[in-house]
């Protein structure tokens, strides 16, 4: 998916779609240097490496490969068919997937109206035991009762 947000009151939606555009149709012409596609495979290669330096991006990837039911081994080829990439690939890929029929959502800024909901009507809960007493409450602790209690702990428990 493709994200563009406009420049905040100097560009409206339609003139970043058609940014957005162009960029994809130089793609789909294959309108780059081989200079700028190799630049931008060593620097996707430098990301799936420095997201390794970290323990806890390391942790994540790990977790998401497993949790895809894919093996490290399979992690370790992404990076190797970064290598397999080539201009016509790309060109080919972009032409097939970069089509005419696409989604777009916007979204506007400001204030929405909220629907104000009813509270809804809830009865009380009645405990079945309402007069019983535990042999474990306050009340029937046997320490509590004892005089071995010093009078300035119990003015601390009151």
């Amino acid at each position: 998916s493709i994200v563009a947000m406009p420049k905040f009151l100097l560009q409206s939606y339609s003139a970043a779609e058609k940014l957005i555009w162009k960029q994809i149709n130089r793609i789909k012409e294959g309108d780059f240097s081989e200079a700028d596609f190799q630049s931008l495979k060593r620097e996707l290669k430098r990301e799936y490496a420095s997201g390794l330096e970290d323990i806890s991006s390391r942790a994540q990837m790990m977790m998401r490969i497993f949790s895809q039911g894919k093996q490290w081994e399979d992690y370790l080829k992404e990076v190797a068919r970064i290598d397999a990439l080539d201009k016509q690939e790309v060109v080919r890929i972009a032409n097939k997937y970069f089509t005419d029929d696409y989604l777009f959502v916007t979204k506007e800024t400001g204030r929405y109206p909220k629907d104000n909901l009813p509270k809804p009507e809830l009865k009380p809960i009645v405990s079945f035991n309402q007069n019983a007493s535990s042999a474990y409450s306050w009340n029937n602790c046997r320490w509590r009762r004892s005089n071995r209690v010093s009078s300035t702990f119990r003015r601390m428990l009151r």
